[in-house]
């Protein structure tokens, strides 16, 4: 396994790589916050180390005396720096009561002096101002080493599509890095248990409703906190937004050859524009044997959904059948690098083939 996992929890079933501490039952906002944030790993800070950048390496078991100069324990080892004035370096420092004192963890990265690091408490202080009381927490992860962080939650408030008994429940997603790959961001989604896909509305309705934010690592970031829960107005909003979208589909027929289309413009780039060029550019016998074959099986294989047991009977030829199969297409049937990379398109971004989705089964239906 890689060194994606560092440390983490997850409730009743545990994840592909099965090293997390597995709990029975969720732990639940307000009350079980600080019990959540040491299993999750996240009881942590990051420290600034001066104005310097990590150089070479001392050898392991090195004599350290007054003339080594300035020095830094990253990974168990004591590293000397080279100074950078315009630089600062990031590393991680842990305090746990059953421990031996101050833990130093992972070398994080250099930074710019323009850096502004957002402790983890700012995360956590989202999930419960977005969740609201009474959200439960599904998973806590720290991943590569400390440097991001993963919180998802939900409400117990499932609800199920006309047509469809499986259940729908809202979730919200927030993560933060540590390393300058990424802001602090959260994002509001659906899942439907059956099949444990992740669904969400476009992201600009999810903009407007406060679930979907972004908080970039400047020193003025705490400005972007003051502005941002100002806006928030919860799961439960988005969420039933989501499900009148969801409602709309369900009631809205599609023919076969509506949904063939559907499932050829899905594994090309999602546009019946796509389609046609495809094909334009096949009969000139512009692609190999192997494109073609390659494009064909992956058309089967979402066809084959609506013939499996997470499309409803009711949904075979409905909108609402369409995304589902869409939606499982992303999440599970496309190719996929690596576990690290499947984690990471299904719980940390919005994947914006998905958001796209809306837009080709407008297509679809008026063809």
């Amino acid at each position: 396994m890689s060194d994606y996992f560092e440390e983490g929890f997850c409730v009743r079933r545990p994840s592909w790589h099965g090293q997390e501490t597995l709990l029975s039952d969720h732990l639940v906002l307000p009350q079980d916050r600080e019990q959540a944030v040491i299993l999750a790993g996240h009881d942590f800070s990051v420290i600034e180390v001066g104005n310097g950048s990590v150089g070479n390496p001392l050898a392991a078991g090195a004599v350290l005396d007054d003339n080594v100069g300035d020095i830094v324990r990253v990974d168990g080892v004591w590293r000397s720096f080279k100074i950078e004035p315009s630089k600062k370096s990031l590393y991680i420092s842990q305090m746990r009561p059953d421990g031996p004192g101050p833990v130093h963890g992972n070398f994080l990265d250099v930074m710019n002096e323009g850096y502004g690091v957002i402790e983890n408490a700012v995360g956590w202080d989202f999930a419960e101002a977005i969740g609201g009381e009474g959200a439960k927490v599904e998973t806590g992860l720290t991943l590569r080493g400390g440097a991001r962080c993963v919180i998802t939650l939900y409400l117990d408030e499932p609800v199920t599509i006309q047509g469809d008994d499986s259940l729908v429940l809202p979730y919200l997603v927030v993560t933060w890095t540590h390393d300058g790959s990424g802001a602090l961001s959260t994002r509001s989604t659906s899942v439907r248990v059956v099949c444990a896909n992740t669904d969400a509305m476009a992201s600009a309705e999810a903009t407007g409703l406060g679930t979907d934010f972004t908080i970039r690592h400047t020193k003025n970031w705490r400005e972007r906190v003051a502005e941002a829960k100002n806006v928030v107005r919860g799961m439960r909003d988005n969420f039933a937004e989501y499900r009148q979208a969801m409602e709309a589909y369900a009631a809205m027929p599609v023919s076969n050859f509506q949904r063939e289309l559907f499932c050829e413009a899905l594994v090309l780039d999602q546009s019946l524009k796509s389609v046609a060029k495809f094909k334009a550019d096949a009969a000139r016998g512009a692609y190999t044997k192997r494109v073609l074959n390659n494009v064909e099986s992956a058309r089967e294989g979402v066809l084959a959904l609506f013939d499996g047991p997470t499309i409803p009977e009711a949904h075979k030829l409905t909108a609402y059948g369409l995304r589902l199969a869409g939606v499982e297409h992303f999440d599970h049937l496309r190719k996929y690098q690596s576990q690290d990379t499947y984690v990471g398109r299904q719980l940390l971004r919005t994947e914006p083939a998905k958001v796209r989705l809306a837009k080709l089964i407008e297509e679809v239906v008026a063809a």
